[in-house]
């Protein structure tokens, strides 16, 4: 689910890690996951969600939400070899590209779990926000970034500016939505941020007159490969609402590959 994206300080990686093997398909049951690639079934906590696994050692890990932890699977044996503690509700976990750090988004505390998977601690606790259910680590591999529920206004367009996905959390304005949709439209027919129509408005005033558009800052352009294919914006965190649309993008266009 699209939400929210904040961005949160994280140890120097080099690339955004796939959260699941790809030559695993995985099934989750009560307390048990089900590891297809060799008809296997796993026992782990209570409510498994998030998996992750390890690029650079044969580990699997699995955030179990109602047990507040994460189990560690040695995928030779398929066997739950540790269980490290986390906040409340963990509900997603991404691991770096170098193997030695886990981060969990935890739902139910408000805060993101950064693990060191060689000592296998929780080695520091970062406050993201309510409702945190998705953690990805930037493509510049600078970023922790944390999904929210219930925060801000999200709009996703195609190149044509139509609505392809839009969420507004009861608190937020209704403005909001139409605000969040003119950003991510902004960027996609520019193929530019709409900050960029911002500055230019600043110097040609005539650039307010741009059609179906609105120049402030909080829309940014998806590429796919060299193509711009449409807009993510952002409404309702006023400074960081292209920070936040951005972060979102490159998650995105991470996952498309």
């Amino acid at each position: 689910m699209l939400n929210k994206w904040v961005g949160c300080s994280a140890h120097p990686l080099t690339q955004v890690v796939p959260m699941t093997p790809s030559s695993t398909s995985i099934r989750h049951h009560q307390r048990k996951l089900e590891l297809k690639s060799g008809s296997t079934t796993v026992s782990v906590g209570r409510s498994p969600t998030g998996l992750a696994a390890n690029p650079r050692k044969n580990e699997i890990y699995v955030a179990n939400t109602d047990s507040n932890n994460v189990s560690v699977i040695d995928a030779e044996t398929s066997k739950v070899v540790f269980t490290i503690g986390v906040h409340r509700a963990p509900f997603f976990i991404e691991v770096s590209a170098d193997g030695k750090r886990a981060y969990v988004a935890n739902s139910g505390s408000a805060n993101l779990s950064v693990i060191d998977l060689e000592q296998r601690k929780v080695i520091k606790t970062i406050p993201t926000g309510n409702g945190s259910n998705l953690a990805r680590l930037t493509p510049d591999a600078k970023l922790a970034i944390v999904a929210l529920r219930d925060e801000d206004s999200i709009a996703i367009v195609d190149t044509g500016g139509h609505l392809l996905y839009l969420e507004r959390p009861d608190h937020q304005s209704p403005n909001s939505v139409e605000i969040a949709t003119l950003k991510a439209r902004t960027a996609a027919y520019r193929e530019r941020p709409s900050s960029a129509l911002q500055e230019r408005v600043k110097e040609r005033p005539g650039w307010l007159m741009f059609p179906n558009s609105l120049p402030i800052a909080g829309g940014v352009p998806l590429f796919y490969g060299d193509e711009c294919v449409g807009g993510v914006g952002v409404s309702g965190i006023a400074d960081d609402d292209e920070l936040v649309a951005q972060a979102g993008a490159e998650a995105l266009q991470a996952q498309a590959g």
